[in-house]
């Protein structure tokens, strides 16, 4: 499984299967009904969300299900389809979903390089306390100090700080765009996952979804 589509794969299973939904909200046919889920089965990824699925369920259906695959559970019933055509148009509808992925990368990316600037700047500020430390302890000890290491030492201490603020900033910035990409991604599953239940219910009219047992 390539890099990318992996991401995906646990991002959108994480996504659904974890979300707490409002469970005052009355679900529509349209949408699923509390009990119906889905799994999309392809080549290199897939998507899956509902129902009462965990991951570990999730697995299990694919290793049992060869090839590519539409799974799901509608009104109690279980059905497989595996044509070509609507395994495609099914895909198709989370397109727009993957097309966040060049996005979240390059989110992943800073925070990687903040996160490591920041065990950089937790190093430097450790050494210096240490050493702070230790000239307390020569004082202490009725040993001639130099002020002027001490005063340098503070002021490196203090530049390591301000420099940590500005990292801070920066992690809140980012925090703040991975709001807006799950919004974005969140209202595209939502989008997605209407229009593959109309699909699902067209398949299970023309025939194109056999059942199978659960």
């Amino acid at each position: 499984m390539r890099v990318a589509a992996a991401f995906l794969a646990v991002s959108l299973v994480s996504t659904a299967l974890l979300a707490d939904p409002d469970p005052a909200r009355k679900p529509t046919r349209e949408s699923g009904q509390k009990d119906d889920a889905y799994i999309l089965s392809l080549d290199d990824h897939f998507t899956s969300s509902g129902g009462d699925m965990d991951v570990s369920e999730v697995v299990r259906t694919r290793e049992r299900l060869a090839g590519a695959f539409l799974w799901f559970r509608r009104g109690g019933k279980t059905y497989r389809v595996a044509d070509a055509a609507t395994l495609a148009k099914a895909d198709a509808l989370f397109l727009p979903m993957r097309a966040l992925e060049p996005e979240y990368e390059d989110l992943r990316q800073k925070e990687r390089r903040l996160d490591a600037r920041e065990d950089e700047l937790d190093r430097e500020e450790e050494l210096i306390e240490q050493d702070l430390e230790d000239l307390d302890a020569d004082e202490e000890a009725g040993m001639a100090v130099d002020e002027n290491a001490r005063r340098n030492l503070e002021t490196r201490r203090d530049a390591v700080r301000s420099r940590m603020r500005d990292v801070e900033g920066e992690q809140r910035a980012l925090e703040s765009v991975e709001r807006a990409l799950d919004s974005r991604e969140e209202a595209l599953e939502a989008e997605a996952e209407g229009k593959l239940w109309r699909l699902i219910d067209e398949a299970i009219a023309n025939g194109k979804a056999q059942p199978v047992p659960r």
